[in-house]
């Protein structure tokens, strides 16, 4: 299961990428996520525990970082793996393009897909909602 939302926010990439690393600060602005606890700066290796109405707390690493531009956290459970990537480019001075992209692997990947999925595009949709909402606000 993959899902994919792209969205033009209107703040410049830099703007918006600092919302975006400040992961603790999530919960202020996105009803997607509850709590996010990070183990120091973001960067590649960091842990981020993060507790989302109706789940559990869900432990993701970040895998990939590209300061300013991108990172991508997962998390490996008994059959199935969750990786969550951000990507913000720009697109003029004032305004930038982010992308969401959430995708489930592994042998219980699309059986958790088929039954919560619609859920998992509700939640991923909200949250890019949420940060256009966020930034378009100041």
């Amino acid at each position: 299961m993959r899902y994919e939302r792209t969205i033009e926010v209107p703040a410049s990439a830099e703007e918006t990428w600092k919302v975006l690393e400040d992961v603790a600060g999530w919960p202020s602005w996105t009803p997607t996520v509850q709590t996010a606890d990070i183990e120091g700066p973001l960067q590649t290796g960091t842990k981020v525990r993060v507790k989302q109405p109706g789940r559990g707390t869900v432990t993701y690493e970040v895998q990939v970082l590209e300061p300013g531009r991108r990172f991508q956290w997962g998390s490996h459970g008994v059959g199935n793996d969750q990786r969550a990537d951000h990507v913000v480019e720009p697109n003029g001075p004032d305004s930038c393009v982010v992308t969401l992209t959430f995708e489930m692997t592994g042998a219980l990947g699309g059986i958790v897909g088929a039954l919560f999925g619609s859920r998992i595009r509700g939640m991923v949709d909200t949250e890019a909602e949420s940060l256009r909402k966020r930034l378009s606000d100041g």
